[in-house]
């Protein structure tokens, strides 16, 4: 019971709540991807989605617990944003097929 109440008490905390939240991500996320199919949009880019599940509660833990500091913190979210921005507006831009 003594064991409850900390946990309790830990998720009260900065630190607790972001291993929460990344908890969460982590259960909610990977099986959803799990259950991706050939006709989703997403399917192609499974590999991605996980890596960015994994890689965000990650990042904020490690941040959080000052293991690495707020501008490698900041990096690394930067990264991640330009990487989706990126990938999502290539997307909807197609190159000119054929001789112009």
């Amino acid at each position: 019971m003594e064991t409850l109440a900390k946990v309790v008490d830990n998720t009260l905390t900065s630190t607790g709540g972001v291993f929460v939240l990344s908890f969460v991500v982590l259960v909610m996320g990977i099986p959803i991807l799990g259950k991706l199919g050939k006709d989703s949009p997403l399917a192609g880019n499974a590999l991605q989605v996980l890596a960015i599940i994994l890689l965000v509660p990650a990042t904020m833990y490690l941040g959080v617990t000052k293991t690495i500091n707020a501008e490698a913190v900041t990096g690394i979210f930067g990264g991640i944003a330009g990487y989706v921005f990126a990938r999502a507006a290539g997307d909807t831009t197609k190159p000119a097929s054929g001789p112009s």
